[in-house]
């Protein structure tokens, strides 16, 4: 908190007051570019909650995923015509979708085992 006090004093002649509340304070150096700041309060105010760590595992295994995916669809756009661009990652990610639930209805496992495909 007195960091946060610290950046706000340091922009009193941008209209910075400590004695706003909190998240006006966070507010006000989110708009006066001192994002860092801010994203450091909510980070260390995250790890004093006691269930970070779970959450955080969680966190993990969904952005694991989440890189298989993309790795797997190929989100990549470059060269594709700017009105195409969305409908191609929207099919992309739909033929996606259709060999995961095919390999589910067959008792594929893993279910994300696209090998015989290609």
């Amino acid at each position: 908190m007195e960091r946060i006090d610290h950046w706000v004093n340091k922009k009193w002649k941008e209209g910075g007051n400590i004695h706003m509340s909190l998240m006006d304070k966070l507010r006000f150096l989110y708009k006066h570019e001192k994002v860092e700041q801010v994203g450091a309060y909510f980070r260390n105010q995250s790890l004093l909650d006691d269930n970070f760590y779970e959450s955080y595992k969680e966190r993990s295994e969904c952005e694991r995923i989440n890189d298989y995916i993309k790795d797997t669809v190929k989100f990549n756009v470059k060269g594709i015509p700017n009105d195409s661009k969305e409908l191609y990652t929207k099919l992309s990610f739909v033929a996606y979708q259709m060999m995961i639930l095919n390999n589910i209805q067959n008792g594929i496992d893993p279910v994300n085992s696209f090998a015989r495909y290609f």
